[in-house]
């Protein structure tokens, strides 16, 4: 395997998926060039007021990450919706994102063009990922101001900061402060309202309040 050529033009597949769905994706994944990615854990939100009430809305996903040359991830791509059965409610949902520059990928390219359908093609363009990454205990109050705006639901992954200054020291221990990262997928017409019920709701142009950024997708699965 060579190192892949920087100039190539580089795509990051995202897939949030049920439970134990990861090492597959993997697999197939090799299967068309990639030979690595990143599988970490997620909680997906639901809507519906007795499954709140059940205490079931929130349902555990995996996110899998995979970044290799734009043919092979159209490739592995439309193998996993295939394969995964993407096309189905409750199956999963998927999408891509250009990238600017990669290090430490190494594949070898796929030659020839790959064309993506104009049916998915102009289902990206309508879509927007929006990422909230704000303290612990937060998730659910971006969520809340995001679905009052129109959005459909979200994904919750929890990580941790590395701010020294926030940093607390508990029997000469450094504890990090732990963050919320909120994933949602909406659609261009409402991302600008969700954008600004998440900021309105959580204060995000104050200081050590969150972050909140936008990305355009390149293709998306799975999106009703």
């Amino acid at each position: 395997m060579s190192d892949m050529p920087l100039e190539m033009d580089m795509h990051v597949l995202c897939l949030i998926l049920n439970d134990d769905e990861g090492s597959k994706v993997l697999k197939i994944a090799r299967e068309h060039e990639i030979m690595g990615g990143t599988v970490f854990y997620g909680e997906g939100t639901v809507r519906k007021k007795m499954m709140r009430f059940l205490g079931l809305d929130n349902v555990r996903r995996e996110i899998v990450l995979l970044v290799g040359s734009k043919n092979a991830i159209d490739d592995a791509f439309q193998a996993l919706a295939f394969r995964l059965h993407l096309d189905r409610p409750n199956h999963g949902i998927g999408f891509t994102v250009p990238l600017s520059r990669v290090l430490g990928v190494h594949a070898q390219p796929i030659e020839g063009e790959r064309r993506i359908s104009k049916k998915r093609k102009e289902a990206a363009d309508l879509s927007q990922a929006i990422i909230t990454i704000v303290e612990r205990g937060q998730a659910e109050d971006v969520m809340e101001a995001a679905q009052k705006a129109g959005a459909q639901g979200g994904t919750i992954i929890h990580a941790r900061g590395t701010g020294a200054k926030q940093a607390r020291l508990v029997f000469n221990m450094e504890i990090e402060p732990e963050k919320d990262i909120v994933l949602i997928i909406a659609e261009k017409t409402t991302a600008d309202d969700i954008v600004e019920a998440i900021s309105k709701e959580l204060d995000i142009e104050k200081p050590n309040r969150g972050v909140l950024f936008t990305m355009d997708l390149a293709e998306t699965r799975g999106i009703v």
